[in-house]
Order: C-alpha cells, then structure tokens, then sequence
C-alpha cells in the first residue's frame, strides 16, 4: 500500500506549533517553507535565509502565506529552529520522503512496464514483418 504524496507545506502544516499565541507573527508553516526554499537556494545560515526571504519581498511573503508583508529575521528564524520538537520534525519530513520516493518508485516501476510492452510489441510487429 502506498501512501499519498503530500505538498512540502501540507506537511509543514501538520507540524504543531509550539509557541504561545501571544507576540506569534508568523505561521509556522510559512516560516518552514521559507527556510526550505532558502536551503534548496544554498541559503544556509539563520542570516542568509532572512535576507533571502526579505530579496523577494511581499511576492513571496504571500506566496508562502505569511500573513505580514516582511518575512522572518535571522533571530525567529533561529529561536524557532531551536526550540520546534525536533522529533516530530524529522517524523513528518521522513514520512513524507518516504512517500514521495514510494511515489517517484512506482513512476518509474510503471514507466519501465510500458517501455517493455511498447519493445514487446515492437518486437513482434518486426518478426511479423520478416516473415512476409
């Protein structure tokens, strides 16, 4: 059985958020999705992924779903890795590698079916052929 493949942000989504509502200006999966997309960039330190989200300006800010104009500082960006479970965090982004590598698996399964069966009849259409 396999599972299904989710968005990165659905996950990022069912990560619970740990801080109190008080002062919380950014949502947790926004702030996940951002740093995602600064590493996938090679944007590595707490400093590089806040100005990287800052580069791209509102744009990106809503296209994350931050809910605020400006996106996180280095400061939240570390407190917040620094305090999220990280036991749920590894969790919820191995199941959903797993997931996506099941998924990329029975692409590529099916894929090689259909270019056995397209050679299989190829095959036979020639010797077919020959025997004219």
């Amino acid at each position: 059985m396999t599972r299904q493949c989710l968005a990165l942000i659905d996950v990022f989504s069912s990560i619970p958020d740990f801080r109190q509502p008080k002062g919380k200006r950014h949502p947790l999966k926004s702030v996940l999705a951002l740093a995602a997309a600064a590493l996938l960039c090679g944007y590595r330190s707490y400093s590089a992924m806040a100005e990287w989200g800052r580069n791209y300006g509102q744009d990106l800010a809503r296209a994350l779903g931050f809910t605020h104009n400006k996106t996180p500082c280095a400061s939240t960006l570390y407190n917040i890795f620094s305090k999220i479970d990280k036991q749920v965090f590894d969790n919820q982004l191995s199941g959903w590698a797993e997931a996506l590598d099941s998924a990329s698996a029975m692409k590529v399964q099916l894929w090689t079916e259909r270019a056995c069966v397209a050679h299989k009849s190829k095959e036979h259409r020639a010797r077919t052929y020959c025997r004219l």
